[in-house]
């Protein structure tokens, strides 16, 4: 039997989740345009935004030393569940600092694999240096084993990948970005270094085959030079996003500006641009395409920046 963990307590994720079921209050855009939702097709899927499932957090069949983070009946989400793999900030091999934030994106509709166990307690000693291959392992075990199988009732998707990571782990998604199995990269507060520092050079975007988000957090962040110098490197599709005032790390941590945000609002806008853009680049859904392009979209929410390039209905 796998052992589950209770999310709430990692920090009220659970609970705050619960009072993100209906429209957010505090973001003025959650949802995409509604000219864009008006024209959308029949065919179209319904909006990642407005569904919401209870999330299990569990460990993992058959592969070490990672968490699981799905809704707990993956029936009710449909056959085909879209597969979102996480590196954490400072390449650690622990995620429960972003617990809350993979929560939300979960219940959302999405499977997400972090790295780490979920006992694993975030300290410098259980960071690695970057890693990559750590993702594409995951990719291994969502689509050949027969452990990852039975976990998911073979409801995975192998088909409708992605990878993201924060910091450190940034770099590692744009590393393992280049596999063929991957069909969206999120790099959040993090970018490939000119000197090639932690062993990978920019000369690994030109691998990237699939679109590619970057989020920093402002002009005074850490990583802000860097984020917008690889956005430009980019050929593909790509979208730069930014959330003024968050800093190295402050959407996950709903802190924007050097202040702890009581509303939590940073955390919740951060977490609707995950869904968004995973909504759109693994689900195929043109409107959540919108909330990046529309004027009425991402670049309507204040404190919130957003550029794009050559992204495709």
């Amino acid at each position: 039997m796998l052992k589950r963990y209770n999310v709430a307590a990692l920090g009220a994720a659970v609970v705050y989740a619960k009072g993100l079921g209906a429209a957010s209050r505090s973001a003025p855009a959650p949802a995409p345009a509604a000219s864009a939702v008006a024209s959308a097709s029949k065919s179209q899927p319904t909006p990642a935004i407005s569904q919401f499932y209870s999330v299990v957090r569990e460990e993992t069949r058959g592969l070490p030393d990672r968490t699981v983070y799905r809704p707990a009946d993956l029936k009710a989400v449909g056959p085909d569940v879209p597969v979102i793999v996480w590196a954490n900030g400072g390449c650690r091999h622990a995620n429960v600092f972003f617990a809350t934030a993979l929560s939300l994106l979960s219940a959302r509709g999405f499977i997400v694999i972090a790295d780490g166990a979920p006992e694993a307690v975030s300290t410098l000693s259980t960071a690695g240096g970057a890693q990559p291959q750590r993702m594409t392992e995951v990719i291994d075990w969502v689509t050949k084993s027969k452990d990852a199988k039975k976990q998911f009732d073979g409801r995975a998707s192998g088909t409708r990948i992605a990878v993201i990571g924060q910091s450190c782990g940034g770099i590692e998604a744009l590393v393992a970005g280049a596999d063929p199995r991957v069909d969206s990269v999120v790099s959040v507060n993090s970018g490939l270094f000119a000197n090639g520092a932690l062993g990978y050079g920019r000369d690994r975007l030109n691998e990237l085959h699939s679109p590619v988000l970057f989020i920093h957090g402002g002009p005074e962040a850490i990583e802000y030079q860097n984020s917008v110098e690889n956005y430009a490197l980019v050929d593909g599709p790509a979208a730069l996003v930014g959330a003024v005032g968050a800093g190295h790390a402050g959407i996950f941590y709903g802190i924007r500006d050097n202040t702890q945000d009581g509303t939590i609002a940073v955390l919740e806008e951060g977490v609707t641009v995950l869904v968004q853009w995973f909504d759109y680049t693994l689900n195929g859904n043109s409107a959540a395409k919108a909330y990046f392009t529309d004027p009425s979209g991402l670049s309507s929410v204040p404190k919130w920046t957003v550029e794009t390039k050559g992204l495709q209905p």
